[in-house]
């Protein structure tokens, strides 16, 4: 939408909510930034340490448990399938930086060889022997590594402050976290049913189909958010977190921001009111860009006078976007 005002050289009034924060912004041919002129800071995201060792918040596991979605039955499918459809494949990851082309072949050579499943069965052994690393073994290692009581160079307790001593979990089949987790993952490694010279050639493999799998929230016959929900509750048994039912683990795994009517009212109230201004070309002066936050009760109103100051600061991006647009039509 942006793209197509800058190029016809159109108004464009932009409005957004996201939860009890709204915002409306006004964008003017040659007289403000286009849109993509500016950019929202970038979402902050959790350290790698804390996800993969020190967890101690249900929103941690539950990244956790989204990663090891992606990893088992996304990325490594997608690889895997590159690997039979793709000729230049290997060529291309041969020339990866680093350690990267032994971690893609190996995860390659795991899916088509080693953890391919030929019945349910062998899904059903391979999901227990999974659980079994994640939730077991995994904790084990780390706690052979940093035993509970392991002190700082300084003599302060290793396990303390936001990082949590974790403890291993042991197979019960009645614990209904471990049923759900190896009953859907079973069901997503029957669906998905490799070093340089292990790996057979991909016209060996021409019967061998592998469809990566694209996480869908939404949908409860697919399995994807009992696996979420039962992978993150396992981990945040193992470091003794509060569990999270299916509805709230839905809400922050899918990244769910529910929709309030009043913020949704106010702004769309402020956007038809800069709507009327900007028809009546005689008062296109009192345009405004408005950003509201209900739950702190702030509003932060920048009118047509700051916003021509601040696009002085910025006059050689914003004469570019337009200028280029008239370049582009002629």
């Amino acid at each position: 939408m942006d793209r197509r005002c800058v190029y016809y050289r159109k108004p464009l009034l932009e409005s957004g909510t996201l939860g009890t924060k709204g915002n409306v912004q006004v964008v003017i041919p040659f007289l403000t930034e286009s849109y993509a002129s500016s950019q929202d800071p970038p979402e902050r995201s959790i350290p790698i340490c804390t996800l993969k060792n020190f967890p101690n918040a249900i929103e941690h596991t539950l990244q956790w448990a989204r990663d090891e979605f992606e990893g088992l039955y996304k990325q490594a499918a997608e690889n895997a399938h590159a690997y039979l459809t793709d000729s230049t494949f290997m060529e291309r990851t041969l020339k990866l930086a680093g350690n990267q082309p032994l971690e893609v072949l190996e995860t390659v050579k795991r899916v088509i060889i080693d953890d391919r499943p030929e019945s349910f069965q062998h899904c059903v052994m391979w999901a227990r022997l999974h659980w079994e690393e994640q939730y077991h073994n995994q904790i084990s290692q780390l706690l052979y590594n940093f035993p509970p009581d392991q002190l700082t160079s300084t003599g302060a307790p290793f396990w303390s402050g936001p990082k949590r001593c974790p403890k291993p979990l042991n197979f019960d089949v009645n614990n209904i976290d471990i049923f759900l987790f190896s009953y859907r993952t079973e069901h997503a490694v029957d669906r998905l049913s490799q070093l340089q010279k292990e790996l057979p050639s991909p016209e060996e493999l021409k019967s061998l189909n592998i469809q990566p799998i694209e996480f869908e929230k939404d949908d409860d016959s697919n399995f994807h958010m009992d696996f979420i929900v039962a992978a993150s509750n396992l981990r945040a048994e193992n470091y003794g977190i509060a569990p999270a039912d299916r509805h709230k683990s839905k809400l922050i795994a899918g990244k769910i921001i529910p929709a309030i009517a009043t913020t949704t009212a106010i702004v769309s109230g402020l956007v038809c009111l800069e709507l009327i201004k900007l028809m009546d070309q005689g008062i296109i002066k009192d345009l405004k860009d408005f950003y509201r936050h209900l739950l702190v009760e702030s509003i932060v109103i920048v009118d047509f006078d700051n916003k021509k100051l601040c696009i002085l600061h910025a006059l050689r991006i914003c004469k570019q976007a337009w200028d280029r647009s008239m370049r582009e039509r002629f």
